[in-house]
């Protein structure tokens, strides 16, 4: 059917951006996430995300990588982990690279 008339044209539906949005709206204070009280009731209490990792997780995640590159070398020998190294290295800067990417868009 032809529209003779502009006025019968319907306006495309209006769409809230939802990263702007009043009811997801999520605040960084103090290493926490906690989203807008919007998402909860009253009387809920919102939940919150806490740090976990502490100094000795870390230590403990450092010392883990420290052993599992031992066992490689020991495995394979000094070109093993010379080749797992660089295949890594291209892999991390092709993912940087996107993220960047994104981030300029």
């Amino acid at each position: 059917e032809m529209i003779n008339n502009p006025d019968q044209i319907e306006a495309p539906p209006q769409y809230r951006d939802i990263l702007h949005s009043d009811s997801v709206f999520v605040r960084f204070q103090d290493g926490e996430a906690t989203r807008n009280k919007l998402d909860y009731g009253v009387n809920q209490e919102a939940p919150t995300l806490h740090r976990g990792l502490k100094e000795r997780h870390m230590t403990m995640i450092a010392v883990g990588g420290t052993i599992g590159t031992g066992q490689a070398l020991s495995a394979s020998g000094p070109g093993g982990i010379l080749v797992s190294y660089f295949i890594v290295a291209i892999m991390v800067y092709f993912v940087m690279t996107s993220l960047g990417l994104l981030r300029a868009d």
